[in-house]
This record gives structure tokens, sequence and C-alpha cells, in this order.
């Protein structure tokens, strides 16, 4: 398959089946399992008609014998696919996390490809405030694995994260919920810390203070100066993911505050075990040596202040933090007021188009999964096979990740390069790829390269006329997608 090729299948029914595990409502030939689901499928026929338009396997298609993965998958590979996992307390779930009946599709056809040896490992860092149990249960993924594991497939499923965040019942020091950090298990293979040092595409806004200024929203930034400064720039990579010999990412397709858009790129986030090791902005002003919001606001200085005290609090002293809680979200709430009032533009948290810090984090992990061998060492060539299929039969528009309106479009994608993914999602959304940083800096990144290709060797094919057989120049077919407002009449063509 080449990287250069992005392959979109739409389906003329846009909706997910309901009833998991989510089973294909036909029994195809090359099916393994006699389940059929009296509900109609029509994601695992989409699925399905996806890998028949990249041409896997192609001779044998419709036979008891097609196996699309073979060319990627052998026998006895350890296998990990990597969903987008977010928050468990939202209404519109079906626009924020990849929905399960997708993973369903994709784990038959990795279990044709491993013919009964090998693991498959179904993870992701949600969050730290989800509850992994509940968020699964609801969305019916966990029932996928447990269907697979009744059929005595090796198949696990993991929470990633090393620490979550549980809400405490009301106590006679507050009158409302407060919140503790728990340690979890997290991987049982364990995690390996990788060291990108002067390699990082952090270092270069690292010097004079600069990490100093590293931040991720309510996570401890006294915690990211011990691993992001001058010296090093460390990640904790689940050992799940460096141990995989094939990786499948399958994002859900979602504008975000702070990067623009989510999808193959951004996805790799969830390989690390610690969200505190993250950068997602720079604490102050652009014209402070930030990148959080446009211009020097005092009101905005004192929010993020009580919000980092906060969260210290939170971290460091649980027992101040449920007496004095209350009082900081009260002066939290005022000063929020204020900010917005004195600044028109609303930017908070580094949640807009001057975000300079985000694309250097998502471009390491990207660096990391693609080269980094199963010692944590990075290598001079890819380490692993990685393949890509985007949920996009309902994505999330205007406020994403978290906040999203549903996108409905019945739209599946699928490729082998990151990259020029994101690139045809652009192009499809009628955004200017040009101005979002995660694509054009990882397309310029001149060591440990994630493609040598360019904008302009991008072919779409699909089963949509307008899109087929298009080059970057030729979509003229667009979808109808709001971005976030802090990228809002600057993302657009």
């Amino acid at each position: 398959m080449k990287e250069s090729n992005v392959y979109t299948y739409k389906t003329s029914e846009i909706d997910y089946p309901t009833k998991p595990p989510f089973h294909p409502s036909k029994a195809y030939p090359e099916y393994r399992f006699g389940d059929v689901s009296k509900e109609k499928n029509s994601v695992y026929e989409a699925f399905r008609n996806l890998l028949k338009m990249m041409k896997l396997d192609e001779q044998n298609f419709n036979t008891e014998t097609w196996n699309p993965f073979k060319e990627d998958i052998k026998p006895g590979d350890a296998v990990l696919i990597k969903p987008n996992l977010v928050i468990d307390s939202v209404i519109n779930q079906n626009s924020i996390t990849t929905h399960p009946s997708i993973i369903r599709a994709i784990i038959d056809y990795v279990i044709i490809a491993l013919k009964g040896k090998g693991e498959i490992i179904v993870g992701d860092a949600p969050l730290q405030k989800c509850n992994f149990n509940y968020l699964t249960e609801k969305t019916g993924l966990k029932e996928v694995i447990e269907y697979f594991k009744s059929k005595n497939m090796n198949i696990k499923l993991i929470d990633f994260r090393k620490e979550k965040l549980i809400y405490r019942k009301k106590t006679s020091l507050v009158q409302s919920k407060y919140k503790k950090l728990s340690s979890l298990e997290g991987d049982p293979k364990g995690y390996t810390i990788i060291n990108l040092k002067e390699k990082s595409n952090l270092q270069e806004i690292s010097y004079n203070g600069g990490y100093k200024r590293f931040r991720v929203t309510n996570y401890d930034p006294y915690l990211m100066r011990s691993v992001h400064n001058i010296y090093d720039h460390m990640y904790l990579i689940s050992n799940s993911v460096i141990k995989a010999d094939v990786v499948i990412n399958v994002p859900k397709i979602k504008s975000h505050r702070k990067a623009g858009i989510t999808a193959c790129l951004k996805n790799t986030i969830g390989i690390n075990g610690h969200k505190d090791w993250l950068p997602h902005h720079r604490k102050g002003s652009i014209h402070e040596g930030g990148d959080e919001y446009l211009s020097p606001n005092t009101f905005k200085k004192f929010l993020v202040f009580l919000n980092e005290l906060n969260d210290t609090l939170l971290i460091r002293n649980n027992f101040l933090y449920k007496i004095y809680s209350h009082v900081i979200n009260f002066f939290r709430a005022i000063f929020y007021k204020l900010a917005s009032l004195t600044d028109p533009l609303g930017y908070f948290e580094g949640s807009w188009y001057g975000n300079n810090t985000i694309w250097r984090t998502i471009a390491d992990l990207n660096q990391i999964l693609f080269y980094a061998n199963k010692n944590g060492i990075l290598k001079g060539n890819m380490q692993r096979k990685i393949l890509y299929f985007c949920d996009r039969i309902i994505s999330g528009e205007s406020e994403g990740p978290l906040e999203p309106v549903p996108n409905p479009t019945g739209i599946l994608i699928g490729g082998s390069n990151p990259v020029m993914i994101d690139l045809a999602i652009t192009e499809i959304l009628n955004f200017n790829h040009e101005k979002i940083p995660q694509i054009m800096n990882i397309f310029n990144l001149k060591e440990f390269k994630i493609t040598d290709k360019k904008p302009s060797d991008l072919m779409i094919y699909s089963n949509f006329d307008s899109w087929n057989n298009k080059s970057i120049n030729e979509i003229k077919d667009y979808l109808n997608f709001k971005p976030t407002k802090g990228w809002e009449n600057y993302i657009e063509k």
C-alpha cells in the first residue's frame, strides 16, 4: 500500500449499530464466527468495503481465504489496536470516542491474519478524570472484548494510565464533592522511559527558561518540569505499544481546541502513561514567551495562578484541597468572567491557532511510535507495522475534543501514513493544511521523518466520485465542518 494513498468509504446509512458485541449482519465467506446480528450493521459492511477498496488481498476477496491483513500481520505477532477513548461523562459520546463497532470489525480481520497465534491488545490512556470501566461498559467495548475471550482468543483491554482522578462525597469540611488522585496498575507489561533529549521537537523552545512554561491543563507543572527541561525530554511509553509488532491506530475525527483537528497524528497522545509528561501549551501570552493566549492580560494571569494552585493542592496536599477548593473555585469564576470581558478573543489554555507547543509533543510521540525499538531506543528505520483507520461515521465539530457537536457523514478512512491521512482529512473538511502546525511541521521534519512525501503526492480514492482518484488540488466537493472558536476564521480556506 502506497503511503501517499488515502482511502475513503462513504456509506449512505449514517449510524452505528446499538447492540454489542456488534456482530456483522451477514455471514460473510471469510467470517470466522457463527454469530450474526439481526440488527443492520452498516459499519461492519463499510469497513469490509474499505478493505476491498484498499486492494488488500484483492484476489481472494469474497472467499473463505480472504485475509486482508496478511501482508502486515503474521501469525504470532503482538497487535495493538489503539482507539480514541476520552471521557465517560458526556452526552454525545458517539462524536468523541472511537465507536467499538469499528474495533469489533478490525479485531475479526486481525484474528484471521493471526491464525490462532499471537495476541491482541486494545488500549488507550484517556483523560485523568475518565472512569475507564464505565466508559468501556457504556459504549459496549468491554462486551466486544469479553465476546472474543469467550471464543478463547488471546485478547486484553488495557487502561494505559498510571493514575486517575476519583470523586469523593461531601464531607464536613466542604459542602461539595471533592477530588482525589488514585494510582492505577496501568499496563501489565510495564512502561519504558524514552528520553529524546536534544532530538525532541520541544528542545527549540526549552531554552532561556522556556521549559518552565510547559503546561497541560489540570496536571502537575512541577512534575512536567522534571521530565522536560533543557537537558531531557522524557515520555513514559506503554510497553504494550513498543513491544507490539503491529499497531492499528483508530482515531475519532474531531475538531481540537489546541491542535486544530485530532485524527491520526494526535491520537498518539494516548500511548503515554502520564499526562503530566505531555506539554500541551506554554504559560503566558505570546509577548511573554508563552503561547497560551495572544496578548498580556492580568486577569488571565490570576486565573492561571488559581487553576495551578487548585491542581497543586489536589496533587500534593489533598487535606488543604478539601478545605480551600471551594474558595479557589469562587475566585476562579470571578477572574474567568473578568478575563473574558477584557479579552474578547477568549483564548485560554493554549486553545487557539497560535499554540506552538502541542504539535511538538505530537511529533515526538509519532517519532517514538515509528522508530523506537522494543527496548525504547530510536533506530534509523521503522520498527513496526502501523495501519490507520479513522472513524468519521459521526465526527465532532465546533468545541472539540470535549464539547463537540455531532457531525454525521458516514465515512471511514484508511491508509498507512498518518500525515497523508490527516492531510486528506483537512482537504475534505475544506481547511487549509498549511495553517495546521501538526501537519505542516511534521511534513518538514529533518530527522526521524514520519513521511518523505510532499502534500502534492497525496492521492485520494473513494466510492464517492467527487473524491475518487483526486490529488490535493482536485478536491472540489467539501464537507461542512466548523472549527473551534480559537481556530475560526483562520483555519478555513
